[in-house]
């Protein structure tokens, strides 16, 4: 798999001049532009490896967590996708109370990758556009694809935030101290936050376009599709059934005219069935956005978390007999249709006793004795089958059933099991059914069960604590110590103790 050539090859540079890593506590972080502040910004070489640094901070934090996987631990694991294993009942089941003092209950962390697109935002408007290139209107073109993408990052990071926590506060400046992120900072309110993030959205797409500059940047660089695509999941997110129901038809009205952006606009095509691995190998015609990775520049992020937990023999050449957690038989009794191509084309030995996702099983061994393994596969954050079936939702919630079902049917012809003939009355049911069936392991289902409102009926969870939020994870305990503002997300105020 080829990486952002240009990009990476900076990284070292990045991460040397930036600051972006270093020590883990976001207290003893260098300023993001110590210490060349008044050197560093003077060219669009600096610019693309001030970028550099923004894209490795947001992979960072999606890999952040035990075995590198907050992405799934996030989006999927609450779901029940997983049952019981080695380990007893999976932890991250519906009624676990969330470890507190976890990782990922701290959300300090993603401000790194907010600074890197602010100080981007701030200081790439400076560097006079001849340092760009020669040519004004091309140097005009790069400079503001820099920018659209950082305005990008910023929102895609502070909406992911907004559905974990809800609310923390919003950082629109960058800062000489990366602790000023949470200490002491009033919280914003989760509307204050997603209208700040299209109002990214908006800047963003004034400067990106449709189509990529290469192929190697295909999915890999966010552009105009990507951009639609966030705009369509912040208002189908905002129309949510436990919000105020006042607000929802324009929201999903909005939602409705991205997806149609996307589709129509976008020159994304779904791959053929034949061919649904070559989606998570990465820059296919249906990737819209998603985060590269490349064992040959030694990126992977599969040792150690998902390959170690979820993937086994033979899949593995010399890993585990059988994977350590498994699919929970609820979550395989979806796939009992025997035309549906998803059977095999994402998992392994389905229904058998070793049954895993083979959605990220493209495996490479760095020495011949294949002891050591890696996953090179992208992480998949949006494709073309998320939007259509996000449309069908939305259609569905403004009763234009007849065009939800072309979108649907779109996502169900492709697996090969033929239109849906239901009634109208369940088809917002089956939209979610194929969402689960199709998205599994790419970081929505929870998400998907909570903008549909499937949340408030799963037998793991309640009506209440749908209406209480309680999927929003709680606040980790130290924050409270670094930031009077701090705010306990609703439904976990009254069960933890600060």
């Amino acid at each position: 798999m080829k990486t952002i050539k240009y990009l990476y090859k900076t990284l070292i540079i990045t991460l040397a001049l930036l600051a972006l890593q270093g020590c883990s506590k976001l207290l003893d972080q260098k300023p993001y532009d110590y210490p060349t502040i008044n050197t560093f910004w003077q060219t669009g070489k600096d610019a693309q490896t001030g970028l550099a640094g923004c894209y490795v901070e947001l992979r960072a934090q999606l890999l952040n967590g035990d075995g590198g996987l907050a992405y799934f631990t996030y989006g999927d694991f609450p779901t029940q996708v997983f049952g019981s294993g080695e380990w007893g009942q999976f932890p991250f089941q519906g009624h676990f109370e969330y470890y507190t003092g976890d990782v990922l209950s701290d959300y300090s962390g993603w401000y790194k990758t907010i600074n890197a697109a602010n100080t981007l935002i701030e200081k790439v408007p400076g560097i006079p556009l001849n340092k760009f290139n020669a040519d004004i209107k091309l140097a005009t073109n790069e400079q503001n694809k820099i920018m659209g993408e950082a305005y990008f990052i910023r929102a895609y990071t502070y909406f992911y935030m907004a559905r974990i926590w809800g609310t923390f506060p919003l950082m629109l400046k960058s800062i000489s101290s990366a602790s000023e992120a949470v200490n002491d900072v009033p919280y914003s309110t989760n509307a204050q936050i997603l209208d700040q993030c299209l109002s990214d959205l908006t800047e963003a797409a004034k400067r990106l376009q449709w189509g990529y500059i290469s192929s190697t940047e295909q999915a890999v660089r966010a552009n105009k599709g990507s951009v639609y695509a966030l705009i369509a999941h912040i208002n189908m997110w905002r129309a949510r059934p436990n919000q105020p129901a006042s607000g929802a038809p324009a929201f999903i009205a909005k939602a409705e005219a991205a997806c149609d952006s996307v589709i129509n606009k976008g020159g994304y095509q779904l791959v053929d069935s034949t061919a649904y691995a070559s989606i998570f190998k990465g820059k296919s015609s249906e990737g819209i956005f998603e985060i590269e990775f490349s064992t040959a520049n030694n990126e992977y992020f599969g040792i150690g978390g998902f390959t170690t937990l979820f993937l086994a023999k033979p899949i593995i050449a010399n890993g585990r007999d059988y994977p350590i957690f498994n699919f929970s038989s609820d979550f395989l009794g979806l796939f009992n249709d025997p035309k549906d191509v998803r059977n095999s084309a994402f998992f392994y030995n389905l229904g058998g006793n070793n049954t895993m996702c083979s959605k990220y099983s493209s495996i490479t061994y760095p020495t011949a004795d294949k002891l050591t393994w890696r996953t090179d596969d992208n992480l998949i954050i949006f494709r073309l089958a998320d939007i259509m079936l996000l449309r069908a939702e939305a259609l569905t919630r403004l009763n234009r059933y007849t065009d939800a079902r072309i979108w649907l049917n779109e996502v169900r012809n492709r697996a090969g099991i033929g239109d849906y003939s239901g009634t109208d009355a369940n088809l917002a049911n089956e939209v979610y059914i194929q969402m689960q069936k199709e998205l599994f392991l790419e970081g929505h289902n929870l998400y998907d069960m909570v903008r549909t409102g499937k949340y408030a009926t799963n037998p793991y969870y309640s009506a209440q604590r749908y209406n209480d939020e309680g999927y929003y994870w709680p606040v980790n305990v130290n924050l409270f110590l670094r930031n009077k503002y701090t705010q306990q997300t609703p439904y976990w105020s009254s069960r933890i103790q600060n």
